[in-house]
């Protein structure tokens, strides 16, 4: 049986609680395809990748290993912007970028949560905003306007030095 878009935000919003998987999948791309629009006309220059039913959007950042990706979590009710790191050399890329950190803060104008992950191949540098329900819609516009705001900074000030890296 084939839903029309209107249709099938209506099904999913009479049959879905909050954490289902349904809702956690359209939700999400919903979001990330209203994302990617304010994109296109406020940061032409970003150029994220087409949205999927995941908790992150692919946004190259002008080099191999390297994405700033925005985050959802329904679990933590947190929205974030990282810079995630899954290179052949993480470990080392990544410790390059924090003996630059304190720069790299000044220059954005606010702290990040640096995590090493060291259980982990990859490795996450992130910026977030708690007490940010997904499920709240009638927040999108603020939640949008602190992507745009937070990638665009992290784009600006993590892509030279990234692409820098030797």
């Amino acid at each position: 049986m084939f839903l029309s878009p209107e249709k099938a935000e209506e099904f999913q919003r009479s049959m879905v609680k909050r954490g289902d998987l349904v809702f956690t999948c359209w939700g999400t791309i919903k979001l990330w395809t209203e994302l990617v629009a304010r994109l296109v006309t406020a940061a032409p220059q970003i150029k994220p990748q087409k949205p999927w039913p995941q908790h992150w959007l692919n946004n190259a950042i002008g080099r191999a290993g390297f994405n700033l990706n925005p985050t959802a979590s329904y679990r933590d009710d947190r929205l974030g912007v990282e810079v995630y790191i899954n290179h052949a050399e993480s470990k080392k890329m990544y410790q390059t970028l924090l003996a630059q950190r304190t720069s790299i803060e000044q220059a954005l104008g606010f702290d990040l949560d640096w995590q090493e992950l060291p259980d982990a191949h990859a490795c996450r540098i992130a910026t977030w905003r708690q007490d940010s329900p997904i499920e709240d819609e009638a927040q999108w516009g603020a939640y949008l306007d602190w992507f745009v705001q937070r990638i665009v900074k992290m784009n600006a000030v993590f892509r030279p030095v990234i692409q820098a890296l030797a």
